[in-house]
């Protein structure tokens, strides 16, 4: 007779086998590409708001439209820019709230 497993574990383990076609070196390798795109929406936001927000929508329009077409997992790769951003502000965060480069940040109005 076939031991029936607990359902309050299936979907826990459906979720994990799920996770684990996604958690492979492709997955690192379009995060580390995309990365800089991320970084360079921040630079741009600091130049002008508009720039960086244009930035950020024409990529995410992009992989949309991309994923749409190819059904690639655009969604690594919008994980990547997310990440670049998240770093490049944390970074600029830091040095703004540690005034460490006060001469420099002082000629970006925004920030």
């Amino acid at each position: 007779m076939a031991k029936i497993k607990p359902k309050s574990k299936q979907p826990i383990r459906r979720f994990r086998n799920q996770l684990g076609q996604y958690a492979n070196k492709d997955v690192a390798k379009r995060l580390f590409i995309h990365l800089p795109i991320g970084v360079a929406a921040v630079a741009l936001g600091l130049v002008s708001p508009v720039l960086g927000v244009g930035l950020g929508l024409s990529f995410g329009a992009y992989e949309v439209a991309q994923d749409w077409r190819k059904r690639d997992c655009g969604f690594k790769d919008i994980a990547g820019f997310a990440w670049g951003l998240g770093i490049a502000g944390g970074l600029l965060g830091v040095i703004k709230g540690l005034d460490l480069f006060p001469e420099i940040m002082s000629k970006f109005p925004l920030f």
